[in-house]
């Protein structure tokens, strides 16, 4: 509230300017209030000063019940910068904002007859007064005798306005603080282009206020963390993709229960994605920091690109597994993933899944198509038949296609290219690495040394090599003849270099005795005999 002045004099107002609010200075009705409730008399004479706090460019805008500004001042873009505008209060005035920051630096006007009274009263703890009084003796006179009286001693009344019957009371309450804000990380490193993920622990509060950037790095986003589950923590996903330039959002909160909310770009819109550099992290307590981490943004980059293979057997629904199953390598057996394996840092915040494949506005293209045709259009794989898996923590994103939509015995030449459209790539250029494969048959055979396969009879090892996936698990049988009624069968795992093995014990055996081996469904049955070793 306001103090009074008389119609032919000008009343002073004082407020703070900073993005968080606007701060009461002066009269002392609003003193260390934010946002606070101008009460103006009509047809006087203001005059109010801003002061800016925090070093970012404001001002001081009057506005009407439609939102039409009714009075201006200059800006103010240094810190401890003031600037003073005059103006004679109307009835039609309704709010009062910074036209850079309305959301957050935006207060009350009321106009009204009459001036507000603003009223402290302290009394003092009652202290003991000795009075005397009569008492009636054993000779029937009357002597005094002393009692005692408690009276205040001190009484304090400060009062500003005489007119209104307006009165406000301060008193003190004691208020818990609550624990200081801290950061899970004090540093915190991603890829340009990638997703950063901040968590900070409130100290109790259900919100907090929270600023990345800073005026040295051209950049400063300032919002509000909201702990909509109660458990004292809030994580922040900033989407160093689209941060800074246009309107989409660049952050969000990783619990759907939580809120990130009062967003608000400090700096001038960017033309391009953020730079590599660090940004400060800072949770802030009115006007101090109270708790700080660091968000170090490093480069991006494509590096290059190989031919690899995954088992048929292998889910990429399940992607950490199908991840530890890839062997690069430039033959694919038919029916195992055929897979592309691209070194690559950043940019997954926006290279999330086969869709962005097929987003013009992002630049990237992603090609497997058939090699060596001559006179005619080649088959390229259709972007709905990959599956994308990425690993922005590796550096690293997979496009697989099953190879059994492939022909046998082709070769396929396979690309990623990012094209100028994408906002890290400068104009007329591009960035690409490319690789290629071959699709062969799926088969399998088993070592033989000399003319025909020899066991002894004891326990030995048979190995073969084959042309499936490393990590596929074969199926390997051993036989005897009718009337031996011998078979035994092993399950070995392809070796990274295409080999297998597995053991076998041919002790009940005889010598002579005829035995047939076999890799199910992958090559042709092998031969052999027990030997008398």
């Amino acid at each position: 509230m306001l103090g009074t002045a008389d119609s032919q004099q000008v009343t002073q107002i004082r407020l703070g300017a900073r993005i968080r609010g606007w701060i009461g200075v002066t009269p002392p009705g609003i003193e260390g209030v934010t946002n606070p409730l101008l009460t103006l008399r009509p047809e006087q004479r203001y005059e109010v000063t801003i002061e800016n706090l925090d070093g970012i460019t404001h001002n001081f805008v009057v506005q009407d019940g439609e939102s039409r500004s009714v009075v201006d001042s200059a800006d103010v873009s240094e810190r401890g910068e003031t600037v003073t505008v005059e103006f004679t209060a109307s009835e039609d005035m309704a709010s009062y904002v910074c036209q850079y920051h309305p959301s957050s630096m935006r207060g009350v006007i009321q106009v009204a007859s009459g001036t507000p009274t603003l009223t402290r009263t302290r009394t003092s703890t009652p202290t003991a007064t000795r009075t005397q009084s009569p008492t009636e003796t054993a000779t029937g006179t009357d002597t005094p005798t002393e009692t005692t009286a408690e009276t205040p001693t001190e009484t304090e009344t400060e009062t500003e306005s005489e007119t209104d019957t307006e009165a406000e009371t301060e008193t003190e309450e004691p208020t818990e603080e609550p624990d200081p804000p801290s950061f899970e990380q004090d540093r915190i490193e991603v890829v340009q282009g990638n997703e950063a993920t901040i968590t900070v622990d409130l100290g109790g509060r259900e919100e907090l206020a929270l600023r990345i950037g800073s005026e040295s790095v051209n950049y400063v986003v300032e919002f509000t963390a909201v702990d909509g589950d109660g458990d004292g923590q809030v994580t922040v996903v900033f989407d160093t993709f689209v941060a800074g330039r246009g309107t989409d959002p660049s952050l969000s909160a990783a619990s759907a229960d939580d809120e990130i909310r009062d967003t608000t770009q400090v700096t001038d819109q960017l033309s391009a994605p953020l730079d590599f550099a660090p940004y400060p992290i800072q949770a802030l307590a009115g006007e101090q920091v109270a708790a700080s981490s660091l968000l170090v943004l490093r480069p991006r980059s494509l590096s290059g690109t190989s031919a690899a293979v995954a088992p048929q057997g292998a889910s990429p629904a399940a992607t950490t597994e199908f991840s530890d199953r890839v062997t690069r390598q430039g033959t694919v057996a038919s029916g195992d993933w055929a897979l592309l394996d691209v070194e690559m840092a950043g940019l997954y915040a926006s290279l999330d899944g086969v869709a962005a494949l097929e987003d013009d506005a992002l630049g990237y293209d992603l090609v497997i198509e058939e090699a060596g045709v001559v006179n005619a259009e080649p088959y390229r794989v259709p972007v709905s038949n990959l599956t994308l898996l990425t690993f922005p923590d590796d550096d690293r994103f997979l496009a697989a296609v099953d190879s059994a939509t492939l022909d046998v015995n082709s070769t396929y030449n396979a690309s990623f290219t990012i094209t100028d459209a994408n906002p890290y790539v400068p104009d007329d250029s591009e960035e690409r690495v490319e690789t290629e494969f071959e699709v062969v048959e799926r088969t399998a055979s088993v070592d033989v040394d000399g003319s025909e396969l020899s066991v002894p009879p004891q326990s030995a090892t048979l190995s073969g090599t084959t042309t499936v996936a490393p990590g596929t698990e074969l199926t390997v049988s051993v036989s005897g003849s009718a009337e031996t009624g011998f078979q035994q069968i092993e399950r070995p795992v392809v070796q990274g270099d295409g080999t297998w093995s597995a053991t076998f014990d041919f002790s009940t055996l005889d010598a002579g005795t005829q035995i047939s081996v076999n890799v199910l469904e992958l090559g042709p049955v092998v031969q052999g005999r027990v030997t008398a070793e």
